[in-house]
This record gives C-alpha cells, sequence and structure tokens, in this order.
C-alpha cells in the first residue's frame, strides 16, 4: 500500500496520527469504505486499535449520509423496521454514530 503510515498506540512504532488520517479522508475521496480502509491498514500490519479510534473520528462524507438516508426513507417506505434497518448497516459495516443519527431523524416524522 502506498503512502501508508503505521501507527501503533504502544509507541513501538511512532509515526503522525495526521497522516494515517490523511491517508484514510484521501481512501474515503477514492470511494472506499471505512470497512474495506480498516481491513486494508490492519492486513498490512496496523494496530487495529488505532484504526478504529482514526476511522471513528473520520466524518463521513455529506454524500454518503444523503444516500444513506435515501436508503433508510426506501426500507421504511417499503415496511422495514428501523431495527431491522439499523442491524443490515450494522452488518455491512456502518458506523453506529452516523447510523443512529440519520435513524433519529425519521423517529421525528
Amino acid at each position: 500500500m502506498q503512502g501508508f503510515v503505521k501507527v501503533n498506540l504502544n509507541n513501538k512504532t511512532n509515526y503522525n496520527l495526521e497522516q494515517l488520517e490523511v491517508y484514510i479522508d484521501s481512501m474515503i475521496l477514492k470511494g472506499k469504505s471505512k470497512e474495506e480502509i480498516k481491513h486494508a491498514l490492519v492486513k498490512s500490519g496496523s494496530n487495529e486499535k488505532t484504526v478504529n479510534l482514526v476511522l471513528q473520528d473520520t466524518p463521513v462524507p455529506s454524500t454518503e449520509r444523503e444516500e444513506l438516508g435515501v436508503y433508510i426513507d426506501d426500507m421504511l417506505l417499503i415496511g422495514k423496521s428501523q431495527e431491522e434497518i439499523r442491524q443490515t448497516l450494522f452488518n455491512v459495516g456502518w458506523d453506529k454514530k452516523t447510523v443512529e443519527s440519520i435513524l433519529m431523524r425519521f423517529s421525528k416524522k
């Protein structure tokens, strides 16, 4: 993986977290999902806990949030419950914070 920066919380390998964030942001802009990014980083030797922490703090681009909102709206229209939708999204790698914030919009309707 070119341009990859290995980061390890136990300071055995001490690289810049900011570089890891830049790498993750660039992969998101290229259309990679957070799960794909995590898998590639961990496979290449990054500390999984560190990757999870950085990914958790990386905002989901607004276009993905909009698409997720459209998906949720469509699923509700065909009769899926919020719990079914929630579980489906978690199963495919969406993070809890994003899913819950978008589902909250639909529970106010």
